[in-house]
């Protein structure tokens, strides 16, 4: 993790709430702003405090941490609303939160986009891109060389160590205008395109044609 300035990973909740969005009680809000595995250590000269970033070591260290089942998701068991596309630049209380998925590397283009990120690959931010909910990336994360980007949610990198790869270290770029930054409201609504119905056995959705 490159660069200077002001620590652009903070675990502490940016707070960004609308109708619909309660946010617990302080500290209670606050978690880690990026989930990696342990390459390369904290580096940086002015990093972000250790408490905004966790660092995995083993397939079971991610599952425990994360409760992703990268395996499982690799395997199928994972129904985006969208594959292979991007959503459009969208900002404000109309736009919708989906899930967007990409078998290998995508690239966030520049502009203000929402929702749950998951590639299989790398993820690379282009400049003045501007993420709002979660990106999982089973490679790395990659920021600009130069020009400021901003994610609102958080970012976890490195589940393919779950298949037994050999991960990449994240190469982020620090800069008070370079931010990855928790956030609940946005998390929990990139959350919501994964909830479903689920028929419970033996209920009205089993006898209904009875009456």
């Amino acid at each position: 993790m490159q660069g200077n300035g002001a620590q652009p990973i903070n675990g502490t909740n940016f707070g960004q709430p609308w109708t619909g969005c309660v946010i617990p009680p302080s500290p209670d809000d606050d978690t880690t702003g990026l989930t990696a595995p342990v390459v390369g250590g904290y580096g940086g000269s002015s990093g972000a405090a250790p408490s905004s970033i966790e660092y995995l070591a083993s397939e079971t260290a991610v599952i425990d941490s994360t409760h992703i089942d990268w395996i499982a998701l690799l395997a199928g068991q994972f129904t985006p609303d969208v594959v292979g596309s991007l959503p459009a630049n969208c900002s404000g209380s109309s736009c919708t939160f989906k899930s967007y998925y990409f078998d290998g590397n995508v690239t966030v283009t520049s502009g203000s986009k929402r929702g749950l990120l998951v590639a299989t690959g790398n993820v690379a931010l282009d400049a003045s891109a501007h993420w709002d909910g979660i990106i999982v990336a089973g490679g790395r994360l990659d920021t600009p060389n130069s020009g400021n980007y901003t994610v609102h949610g958080m970012v976890i990198t490195g589940l393919n160590i779950a298949v037994g790869d050999n991960v990449v270290a994240n190469s982020i770029r620090r800069g008070s205008s370079r931010v990855i930054r928790w956030d609940y409201c946005y998390a929990t609504k990139a959350m919501s395109s994964l909830s479903y119905l689920v028929p419970i056995t033996g209920t009205y959705t089993d006898s209904w044609k009875t009456y």
